[in-house]
């Protein structure tokens, strides 16, 4: 689980270099309503993709901090929502990075989850700490 959300992260550092998108919000700012998904879908730069955001669980510790549903035309008629492939896709509100989607809704596949963006920042650091904890351990730069 802590290997996906680096995986996601750099999923959404490539992304976000087509929209410079720098900036991220506080799961706290993150409100019900229009939102966007960056994905990749045809070529090699992602489009934006409207949705909504909903059901949102501020305290949520998780990888389902939020609801979001495809809203977008073109998505929809594309690929009837979200996909396999999808997840680690970039979800930006108000111009602000918010998170990433992570899963579909089995049988709703307009509907799926997202995660607050500094909830994969701390699982990233955390796994990155971990790491540089196992390495020193592993060349016994200091003794467990």
């Amino acid at each position: 689980e802590k290997v996906r959300y680096s995986i996601l992260r750099e999923s959404l550092e490539a992304q976000l270099l087509c929209f410079k998108v720098d900036h991220h919000e506080y799961a706290c700012e993150v409100k019900c309503g229009r939102a966007y998904i960056m994905s990749t879908l045809d070529g090699t730069c992602p489009q934006k993709y409207e949705i909504e955001i909903s059901d949102i669980r501020q305290s949520s510790t998780t990888n389902k901090c939020f609801t979001v549903k495809v809203t977008d035309k073109v998505l929809l008629d594309k690929t009837g929502g979200i996909i396999q492939g999808m997840s680690g896709s970039p979800i930006i509100q108000n111009g602000k990075l918010v998170g990433a989607v992570t899963h579909v809704f089995v049988n709703d596949p307009t509907r799926g989850y997202g995660i607050f963006i500094e909830n994969m920042l701390a699982e990233t650091e955390n796994y990155r700490a971990k790491k540089q904890i196992e390495f020193i351990i592993s060349k016994r730069l200091i003794l467990p």
